[in-house]
């Protein structure tokens, strides 16, 4: 998805297919300008799989607009009776949430993902 390491507002998306379930492993940034680049590789990832867990234990910021990226992902996870799982709380993700006032709402559309997504 991206060959650039992390660094100030980028973000590195990589993918990995895990029986039935895509794993998107998340590193960098969450904001504005990456927000739609998230999107877009979870809907695609979510089209071939109908199962996507976005593991952000690697990122070191999220705002707003990256914030209402991942609303937008488990919409159209919502939309299709797809499965989207949220793993990996980063310190951002928690910073975030007590930003927002909707946030709570929002993190519980989050699933967690079962005991058995992520296979070694």
């Amino acid at each position: 998805m991206s060959d650039q390491g992390p660094a100030f507002g980028r973000l590195e998306l990589e993918l990995q297919s895990r029986r039935q379930r895509a794993v998107i492993d998340a590193r960098g940034e969450l904001d504005a300008a990456t927000a739609h680049q998230l999107v877009v590789a979870v809907c695609e990832a979510l089209e071939d799989h109908h199962s996507v867990e976005l593991d952000l234990s690697g990122i070191t910021f999220i705002d707003a607009a990256g914030f209402g990226a991942l609303e937008t992902c488990a919409s159209s996870a919502a939309e299709h009776r797809w499965d989207f799982f949220v793993s990996g709380n980063p310190r951002a993700l928690t910073r975030i949430t007590h930003a927002l006032p909707r946030a709570d709402r929002i993190m519980r559309r989050f699933r967690n993902p079962p005991s058995d997504a992520r296979f070694s």
